[in-house]
């Protein structure tokens, strides 16, 4: 079985998976509403590989289940990039719960992507608090999402390859330190895989950055603002 097809990427398909984990009735009803709001903060969003962000949000949840995260880091993963459009912290806690609202915060203000912050956390793995690991853990998922299926490189120019050559090692490490080495083998193996099957650019998209499908401004190549951001994201 394809690792990717193991993981869901609809709503049916994810509270099938958490049925079949033993999630009862009360897990199930908060799973409903938490992918209810989580859909309206992110209606009509696109990832710059043109998926539904939506898709990204519940793969990384299923993957977070698979790999026997508790219900409120799964929950927090499906809701983990509601702050960057908007959400409030309220309405966040009234959907997923205030203990997974904590969480979805908590990896809001994380430097997950810095290089000197996973150093740090490899060197501090074994004092981390619960907290700490559950982000962590929300990190570890999304990273697994973003390079499954080659997402990455079917966004425009090369910057996947950078990202992993500069800090893709620390985070299988400290996946692997944490106690999550089958999620750090399938991260390596999407990594290698992204590195090793090129996309032809005829493949790839325009974009650099997510989008949403109303704004024009992100779907004209020729538009100022969208050259702007790709020259800084280029350098």
């Amino acid at each position: 079985m394809e690792e990717s097809s193991r993981y869901a990427l609809t709503y049916p398909q994810l509270v099938l998976q958490a049925a079949a984990r033993g999630y009862d009735q009360a897990a199930l009803s908060r799973l409903k509403r938490g992918h209810a709001f989580t859909l309206r903060v992110v209606d009509g969003r696109y990832r710059a590989q043109d998926v539904p962000f939506l898709c990204h949000l519940v793969r990384s949840a299923s993957i977070a289940m698979w790999h026997g995260a508790s219900e409120d880091v799964v929950l927090a993963s499906l809701a983990h990039a509601v702050y960057a459009y908007g959400a409030r912290r309220r309405a966040v806690a009234d959907a997923i719960g205030p203990s997974a609202e904590k969480l979805v915060h908590a990896y809001e203000q994380s430097e997950l992507f810095d290089e000197r912050f996973l150093r740090e956390r490899i060197a501090n793995h074994a004092s981390l608090s619960q907290m700490e690991r559950d982000v962590m853990l929300m990190a570890f998922a999304n990273e697994l999402e973003d390079f499954l299926d080659q997402q990455m490189a079917f966004r425009a120019g090369d910057r996947y390859r950078e990202t992993i050559a500069g800090k893709g090692a620390l985070r299988v490490k400290l996946a692997r330190l944490l106690g999550h080495a089958a999620l750090a083998d399938e991260i390596e193996r999407a990594y290698r895989r992204t590195l090793d099957e090129p996309v032809p650019v005829e493949a790839k998209t325009t974009r650099v950055i997510a989008y949403r499908l109303s704004d024009p401004r992100f779907l004209d190549p020729n538009n100022r603002l969208r050259a702007w951001i790709w020259q800084r994201l280029k350098r």
